[in-house]
Formats: structure tokens, C-alpha cells, sequence
């Protein structure tokens, strides 16, 4: 009577640690699930934040270009996030040793890149909001955003010293002054330089500089078509007697 009521205790007490073990088994897959749906709902915010933030850092490059000028074309990037802009010159021709017009090619005219700027946290006092700043230029604020740009400025060398003059009054750093041509006519230069800030602080000195060689063409039109020029040089011919050479 006593080994039947041992192993009755026996078994009631594996049963009892069965269930134990089965009910642990379902807590422990319980938890599992849990976790897992956490961190889904996590991955997802965070693929949703990312696309937000790609998709808020887009940059409105046509209307940029239309604020610059009628000269300033839009050009395509593989990255999305950077917006391309050549301006091209008009005037005057360049050409090159063999009389190509060098005006035509992208790499003789000036070039900005443009892509929105998330200031990092020491820019924003130790803040670690990362959210990336949207510039779309038609806005009435978009030229108050935060941008960073590379500029490569193509000049004729008479322009060069004005025009550093004039960057050397705004935030820009110039990293490089180089050549891409030789034997050109006339004389070209290029100004390679970055900025950090606000959209308008590329745009405006931009313009400046554009109106720079506007007039620069402009003298250089005047002083060939001279009527002047000629008469002078015909007086000379006579006070020089070369006049009476020539006859």
C-alpha cells in the first residue's frame, strides 16, 4: 500500500513538472513574439524616418537655376539629393589653338552642386537632432535653409582678382585656382571653392559675379569696336610718317 501511494506521488509530481515545463515553454515563446513584433515596428520606423529624411532633403534645382539667371541650366545627377547647376557664358567667344568655341562645353563654364545640410550637433550647440533640412527654392523661406555647395567659377584671367575680391567678402573657402585649358583665347581661370549655409549666401554671390562678367564682356566689346581706335591709329600713321610710307 505504501510503494502505490509512493508512486502515485511519484507520477502527479513528473505531471506537475510537465505542465511546469509546457506552460514556461509557452511564456518563453510569448516573450519571443513580442520582441520580435518590437523590433519590426522599430526597423520600420526606422526605414520610414529614413525615406522621410531622403525624401525631405530633395532640392527644387529649377527654380534654383531660375533665380541665378536665364544662363543657368539644371543638370542631372545620378544622386537625387544634389543638384547640379552650369552656367554657361555668352560672352565673349573662347576658342581654342584650333578655333573651337570652348563656350560650348560644360567644362569651360562655371558649375555649382548643391545638396541640403543637417547642421551637426556642434553646429546646433550639442543638440542631436539629425532631421535633414529641406530646401526647395520656390518656398518663401527656402533661401534662409541650410545648403552645402561646391563651385567651380570659370573666368577670364582679367576677372580673376575682382572676383576673388569679391568672394573673399563672403563665407566661402576657396580650395583651388587652376587652368583646365591651354592656348586659349582669350585667357580663362578657374576658382574651385565650398560654402556651408544659407541657399542665398551661393546664390547672391553667384549673381555678382555673373554681373562682374557681364561688364567685363562689355568692355572688352567696347575697346575692339572702338570707333576711335581707328581714327587714333590713322593720326599716328601721320605725325609717325608712316602714312607717307604707305603711299
Amino acid at each position: 500500500m505504501t510503494l502505490k501511494i509512493a508512486m502515485t506521488l511519484t507520477l502527479l509530481l513528473l505531471l506537475s513538472s510537465l505542465i511546469a515545463v509546457g506552460t514556461f515553454i509557452t511564456l518563453l515563446q510569448q516573450v519571443d513574439g513580442q520582441n520580435n513584433d518590437a523590433q519590426q515596428q522599430q526597423t520600420s520606423s526606422q526605414t520610414t524616418e529614413s525615406e522621410s529624411a531622403s525624401a525631405s532633403s530633395t532640392i527644387d534645382c529649377k527654380s534654383i537655376a531660375s533665380q541665378i539667371g536665364s544662363n543657368a541650366f539644371p543638370i542631372q545627377n545620378p544622386n537625387p539629393e544634389i543638384c547640379d547647376i552650369s552656367i554657361m557664358r555668352d560672352s565673349p567667344q573662347i576658342t581654342d589653338q584650333n578655333g573651337t568655341v570652348l563656350n560650348k562645353f560644360l567644362v569651360v563654364n562655371t558649375l555649382i552642386e548643391i545638396m541640403g545640410h543637417s547642421p551637426t550637433s556642434a553646429d546646433r550647440g550639442g543638440s542631436t537632432d539629425n532631421t535633414s533640412t529641406t530646401v526647395n527654392a520656390s518656398s518663401p523661406t527656402s533661401n534662409t535653409q541650410k545648403v552645402m555647395a561646391m563651385v567651380e567659377v570659370a573666368l577670364l584671367q582679367t576677372e580673376l582678382k575682382p572676383v576673388l575680391n569679391l568672394i573673399s567678402k563672403t563665407n566661402w573657402t576657396v580650395v583651388a585656382i587652376h587652368n583646365h585649358a591651354i592656348l586659349e583665347n582669350p585667357d580663362t581661370i578657374f576658382i574651385h571653392a565650398d560654402v556651408k549655409g544659407p541657399l542665398t549666401s551661393i546664390i547672391t554671390p553667384i549673381k555678382e559675379v555673373i554681373a562682374l562678367q557681364q561688364q567685363s564682356a562689355k568692355g572688352q566689346g567696347q575697346e575692339a569696336e572702338n570707333p576711335l581706335a581707328e581714327i587714333g591709329e590713322k593720326l599716328g600713321e601721320v605725325f609717325t610718317g608712316g602714312d607717307k610710307e604707305k603711299k
